[in-house]
């Protein structure tokens, strides 16, 4: 994916490198959905205190 790509899901390249360091076994797609939620989160409370 190209970088554009990934912002429009909420996630950046460097979000893929923490992904594929989760240990064996376990899905890195449950890490980079709590990453992209928590990116998510993170700018709606920053557009609130704007608001």
């Amino acid at each position: 994916m190209t970088d554009a790509e990934l912002a429009d899901i909420g996630l950046t390249r460097a979000d893929l490198h923490v992904a594929v360091a989760v240990p064996f076994g376990r899905d890195p797609t449950v890490k980079l959905r709590a990453i992209a939620s928590e990116r998510a989160d993170t700018i709606e409370d920053l557009a609130r205190q704007v608001g």
